[in-house]
């Protein structure tokens, strides 16, 4: 490091630098006579420096504990748009019957038949609100109903078993139940609801 002596050296084995003046270059600087080159003055680094320098490293090569931090409302309101709804088919079969009017009045949802398993699976991932024959649902048979985030609820009915329990969380693609004909039904068949704050909406545009 090229460094300018300020005050005036006493004739020693080695000058130091006791003081630089204003118009001095940091950092002081040490002349060293005993040099092959000829005096050569050194840059002198303090030891307070030194030890500052060594303390900001430290802080940085301590580990720091990963913060678990909790979001303080719902992070759905910010996932919406990036995550659009969608759902996979819930199970092996054809759909029978559309959502709409229907025998003079409305379907609810979809009806699934023809089916080549009566294996029925979460259209996408969620946990289950209820599992069972609920009160206020006459005609559904054995129903499962599934959370799935954003205010939107699947709905699984005619079930002949459900595999599942309230409170559970599905990933998409696992077994909700088997398809079978409780309820007011005319054969084997799943009927599949999705609904939007409690009100069932038509599936059929969510299907990827």
């Amino acid at each position: 490091m090229r460094c300018f002596a300020g005050t005036r050296w006493a004739a020693q084995r080695s000058f130091v630098l006791s003081r630089p003046r204003a118009t001095s270059t940091w950092p002081p600087c040490v002349l060293d006579s005993h040099s092959p080159r000829g005096p050569v003055r050194r840059a002198i680094i303090p030891k307070r420096t030194l030890t500052c320098a060594l303390a900001a490293l430290l802080v940085l090569l301590v580990p720091v504990s990963q913060a678990n931090a909790v979001p303080d409302v719902p992070l759905d309101i910010y996932l919406d748009h990036l995550e659009p709804l969608s759902l996979a088919w819930p199970a092996d079969g054809t759909m029978t019957d559309g959502y709409g009017p229907r025998w003079g009045r409305m379907h609810l949802g979809i009806d699934v038949g023809i089916l080549r398993s009566l294996d029925v699976r979460a259209a996408t991932s969620g946990t289950v609100m209820a599992a069972g024959w609920l009160t206020g649902y006459d005609g559904y048979g054995n129903v499962v109903m599934l959370d799935i985030g954003s205010g939107y609820t699947l709905l699984y009915a005619h079930l002949s078993v459900a595999h599942v329990v309230p409170g559970q969380w599905l990933a998409a693609g696992e077994t909700v139940g088997e398809a079978g004909c409780t309820g007011s039904c005319t054969g084997t068949h799943l009927h599949f609801e999705l609904r939007e704050h409690g009100v069932p909406i038509d599936p059929a545009p969510y299907f990827g």
